[in-house]
């Protein structure tokens, strides 16, 4: 989710040269992650349909605040398969997970779906992003895929 939908321009660009928000933000200044939430769980239906799993296969849900220059700018709710992305930690959820799936594990990104729309801030909003209840969130919904069509996140 990102708090202000005119920064968004800054970072447009396309599926297959999305590398996570560290690599693509560096440029603006100090990107940092905070962790709001790290957990591994099941798989909601949704989740089963978009990541192509069973609903046996447990997932990582996390949440993480991105701030530019020690400004929040970007509350990012993800879920993602733990059997594609073993030994995932919450030093690398500080740091860029998209570095450790692509130096460390050795997947390749490759091209991402996404729909956006225009909502209220919820209460993480509110809490994290410093959202007024009226203000506009922009949520940012996707699914990014590896080199060979399997979701990722």
């Amino acid at each position: 989710m990102r708090k202000n939908f005119l920064q968004l321009s800054q970072w447009e660009l396309p599926g297959s040269d999305y590398f996570g928000a560290t690599k693509t933000w560096e440029h603006l200044g100090e990107v940092q992650s905070e962790v709001v939430r790290f957990a591994v769980r099941f798989p909601s239906d949704k989740e089963q349909s978009s990541l192509l799993i069973d609903a046996d296969a447990p997932v990582y849900d996390f949440v993480r605040l991105r701030l530019l220059n020690g400004e929040p700018v970007s509350l990012d709710l993800t879920v993602m398969p733990v059997g594609l992305v073993p030994g995932l930690t919450k030093s690398h959820l500080e740091g860029s997970v998209f570095r450790y799936v692509q130096e460390t594990l050795g997947l390749k990104l490759m091209d991402l779906t996404a729909w956006c729309g225009r909502l209220k801030p919820g209460e993480l909003d509110k809490q994290h992003l410093h959202c007024e209840p009226t203000d506009p969130v922009l949520e940012v919904e996707q699914v990014i895929y590896l080199e060979d069509g399997t979701p990722l996140e």
